[in-house]
């Protein structure tokens, strides 16, 4: 059987992709989980860290563009500080006509209409 969505995961501020490992075993067959890592964290620590949160949005872009080449249906979630990037990710590949891209899931933060979230 294949896959017939991969889901990105960003996580929380300072958090690591691996929390979201725990998710796989109940994902479902038809579900592949991506936990995306950020600059400075675990198998990333080396890496520069962000100098500016355009910066954390772009390489999380990039990541999803880089392993998600096949035609596959992917969807984003994002959690706390995951969720702002998630949607400003989303927005950016909106514009990119990235059609392949069917959800986004965000938890931990307020909706991008809601005056008091940091949402731009």
């Amino acid at each position: 059987m294949t896959t017939s969505i991969k889901l990105f995961c960003i996580p929380h501020a300072r958090g690591m992709s691996s929390i979201y490992n725990e998710w796989k075993p109940i994902a479902g067959l038809n579900v592949e989980l991506f936990p995306i890592e950020l600059a400075g964290r675990r198998t990333s620590f080396l890496d520069e860290h962000y100098k500016t949160f355009d910066q954390a949005v772009d390489d999380v872009v990039s990541k999803i563009l880089n392993h998600n080449k096949t035609n596959q249906k992917f969807a984003v979630f994002g959690h706390s500080m995951g969720a702002y990037i998630a949607y400003e990710v989303v927005q950016i590949l909106n514009k990119l006509n990235e059609n392949r891209l069917v959800h986004l899931f965000v938890s931990g933060k307020g909706a991008p209409n809601n005056k008091k979230g940091i949402y731009k």
